[in-house]
């Protein structure tokens, strides 16, 4: 799914979402969310010009997802966020100044998101606004880029990701080639 316009590539608004496997590519972000729930799971959010998921209310489910090249955060709430959890993710090139990888910017319910087991490359910053609630066994920062050829789609898992867990703790898909394919 992509956008050429100063549009998010896709809206939750309102009621549940699901988004499995899909890529989320250019627009003003990937997928902006305000309403009960939205569920990213294996999804690639490449290169969006903004915030690869914003959520101003609503819970936000994003498991074994890859963030590339973000302009802003790689996730962020805005508003308070309910019952959300990220996990599984690996958050690659979310580095322009004063952006992170998760960033709870609404100042209340810090202990609303639970992070676990994600990764990081070339960031600015892992999480910011949580306050003394940390993340449950983060892997942290990886040596080296995690995927194959990022920029042409192939979000291949590299050997520095793989160490870390992918395939296994970490997965997630490609556009067109990945380890989780069959063929």
């Amino acid at each position: 799914v992509s956008s050429s316009s100063t549009a998010f590539v896709a809206a939750a608004t309102s009621g549940s979402h699901q988004f499995i496997g899909c890529r989320f590519v250019g627009g003003s972000g990937g997928l902006t969310v305000s309403g009960n729930a939205a569920y990213a799971v294996h999804c690639v959010f490449e290169s969006n010009q903004g915030t690869g998921i914003q959520a101003s209310t609503g819970s936000v489910l994003a498991v074994n997802c890859s963030f590339y090249a973000q302009t802003g955060h790689g996730i962020a709430w805005t508003g308070a966020p309910a019952g959300s959890v990220v996990a599984n993710c690996h958050f690659e090139n979310v580095n322009q100044a004063s952006k992170y990888a998760i960033n709870n910017g609404s100042g209340t319910n810090t202990s609303d998101v639970h992070r676990a087991n994600n990764s990081y490359y070339n960031c600015t910053g892992y999480e910011n606004g949580f306050g003394d609630n940390p993340a449950f066994q983060d892997v942290g920062n990886v040596g080296a880029s995690g995927f194959t050829a990022p920029g042409s789609g192939d979000f291949s898992a590299t050997t520095a990701i793989k160490a870390v867990g992918m395939p296994g703790t970490l997965e997630n898909t490609s556009a067109y080639r990945g380890y989780m394919d069959n063929g």
